[in-house]
């Protein structure tokens, strides 16, 4: 216990914990993860089926393309991950990136949200709302900050 209050429920629990003992990140980082891909599934999809499938998000080329770019952090933590241990500024420093990544997507889905027709305003909202959601929970989830920060463990509890 610090300070009086209760360590989170994820702290104790052995599940939250892999084979060498670093906490794992919850099973809806992975979900956000692919959201954060959607572009580029749009993009594989559209080359697999040969026709465009992002031109309905992504009407300009340059749009798709800062899009793609913004994905570009989830490979890397998808490949920094598993060395979460041995290389934790790496880490630090691709939970940063994805973070940003994340907010790039948010920004880019509110200008687009801003300037797309009426009739399409019922997809974009709960496209950016979506954004939205994913940017709270990389934000302000402890957890996540004990998987990607874990020298400063003691600090994110006070």
């Amino acid at each position: 216990m610090d300070r009086g209050r209760l360590s989170p429920r994820w702290r104790r629990d052995a599940r939250s914990y892999d084979r060498n003992g670093d906490l794992t990140v919850p099973v809806w980082f992975w979900v956000i993860q692919l959201w954060l891909l959607l572009p580029w599934w749009l993009t594989a999809g559209g080359i697999a089926a040969g026709r465009d499938m992002t031109s309905l998000l992504y009407p300009d080329q340059v749009l798709l393309v800062a899009a793609l770019v913004c994905g570009l952090p989830v490979f890397l933590i998808a490949f920094i991950y598993p060395l979460r241990a041995k290389t934790p500024v790496l880490a630090q420093l691709s939970a940063i990136l994805l973070w940003g990544g994340a907010l790039s997507n948010s920004v880019l889905m509110a200008f687009r949200l801003l300037s797309v027709d009426v009739s399409q305003l019922g997809l974009y909202g709960s496209l950016f709302c979506i954004d939205l959601a994913v940017m709270v929970q990389l934000s302000f989830t402890p957890r996540l900050r004990y998987v990607f920060f874990p020298v400063h463990n003691d600090q994110f509890m006070r």
